[in-house]
Parts: C-alpha cells; structure tokens; sequence
C-alpha cells in the first residue's frame, strides 16, 4: 500500500490512475532491467507537461480568488 501524507491508495488504484494517464497521453512507459526482472518505469509526456501547467493555472486563479473573497469578507465585517 502506497502512503502519500495522511491518505492511504492501495496499489490497485495506483496503477488504475497510471493506466488511465497514459492511455491519455499524460504519460509514456519504458521498460528498465532491475534484479534480472523487468520493469515498467512512468515518465511525464510533454502532453503531460501542458496539462499540468494548465491545471496548475487554474488552481493558483482558484486560490487566488479565495483569498480575494477572504479579503473581501474582512472588509465587509465590522471590528469587533
């Protein structure tokens, strides 16, 4: 079981989501030799790379518009 802060992502689903962004173009495989077995190894594409930027892009407006409306808020609220 794979461990990424206080979430825990069976393997299954782990590999689920690899197969899903690849068969998207997100990622590309390639296969190494480790301890005389094979291995599949992920690498990000450079369609990968656009999508992410986009995603981030659209994430940093959406935070950058909830702390707009934090400030907002604060301004519409009166001292106390």
């Amino acid at each position: 079981m794979a461990r990424l802060g206080i979430l825990h992502i069976s393997e299954s689903t782990i590999y689920t989501i690899l197969r899903r962004l690849h068969s998207s173009g997100y990622l590309e495989t390639y296969t190494v030799r480790h301890n005389e077995r094979l291995r599949k190894m992920y690498k990000i594409s450079s369609t990968g790379i656009k999508r992410l930027a986009e995603l981030e892009e659209r994430w940093h407006g959406f935070v950058v518009n909830q702390e707009i409306k934090k400030i907002e808020e604060r301004r519409r609220t009166p001292p106390q």
